[in-house]
């Protein structure tokens, strides 16, 4: 009920506005196969005050769309056979799929990292890790750079195995 009333409203409207761009081009001998004739075209306070009552109409429409939404979805539980909103929430979820699992963030393209500074603090503190016996990647989770940067201070220092040693 409520969509045909709504299409209803948007015909009629299509027809007013339709009628005051007619007017328009009648007013300035634009239209087809008529001569111009010259008459008192229509005063847009008119035409605003015809917009103003449809914009009334209109809220008046959606109003009442909103109270027969409202009605027809309070109904919903007892139409399909539950004695309690709960209940009828409790299956939906169960139909839906249960629970589901928030989001992180923003969905598309990963966010890029924050470029690390290496400083010589960080660059004494990998070689003395190095030294110390300690992998590559246990060297970069503990001071927060990438096993590459631990790769490249190793490489400054001298400290990497060369591929024909190993």
């Amino acid at each position: 009920m409520s969509l045909a009333l709504a299409t209803w409203f948007t015909m009629v409207l299509l027809w007013v506005v339709s009628l005051i761009v007619r007017d328009d081009m009648a007013y300035c001998g634009l239209a087809i196969g008529k001569e111009f004739t010259q008459h008192d075209p229509p005063m847009v306070t008119d035409k605003i005050k015809a917009l103003a009552e449809l914009k009334a109409q209109a809220a008046k429409l959606e109003a009442r769309v909103m109270v027969e939404r409202e009605a027809e979805l309070a109904s919903l539980p007892e139409k399909y056979g539950y004695d309690s909103l709960k209940a009828f929430i409790k299956a939906l979820k169960q139909a839906g799929g249960g629970k589901r699992k928030a989001k992180k963030g923003k969905v598309g393209r990963p966010r890029k990292r924050k470029r690390a500074k290496i400083t010589p603090e960080v660059k004494a503190q990998v070689k003395a890790a190095v030294e110390a016996g300690k992998s590559g990647s246990a060297i970069a989770k503990v001071l927060g750079i990438s096993v590459q940067s631990v790769q490249n201070v190793k490489k400054e220092f001298g400290l990497v195995k060369s591929r024909a040693a190993s």
